[in-house]
């Protein structure tokens, strides 16, 4: 498949599957849905993608993203993290929103 921007924001979405298959995706928008882990996404989501948010969601832990070394922009903003691991093989990634 060849889908390139996929925004699921502003559902009811709890967990992430079958996005596998989009090897073009870049963009991915999760924002305000009831995603409470990131925990899955290393098998869903391809290397190729840019830009995430996760933002208002029920996340309280950044995990699953170590694979995703394309990720140039994160927003995990307006969650509950209570702890961030996997940054360090980010390399290409530009910005980080926490708040």
């Amino acid at each position: 498949m060849e889908l390139r921007d996929v925004q699921l924001y502003n559902n009811l979405i709890e967990f992430v599957q079958g996005l596998k298959r989009c090897a073009a995706l870049q963009t991915l928008n999760l924002a305000n849905n009831r995603v409470v882990s990131m925990r899955g996404l290393e098998e869903e989501l391809p290397r190729g993608v840019r830009w995430l948010s996760l933002a208002s969601n029920r996340l309280v832990a950044m995990e699953g993203l170590a694979h995703l070394t394309s990720l140039i922009h994160v927003d995990l903003s307006y969650n509950e993290l209570e702890s961030i691991k996997g940054l360090s093989t980010l390399t290409a990634l530009e910005e980080l929103k926490l708040k």
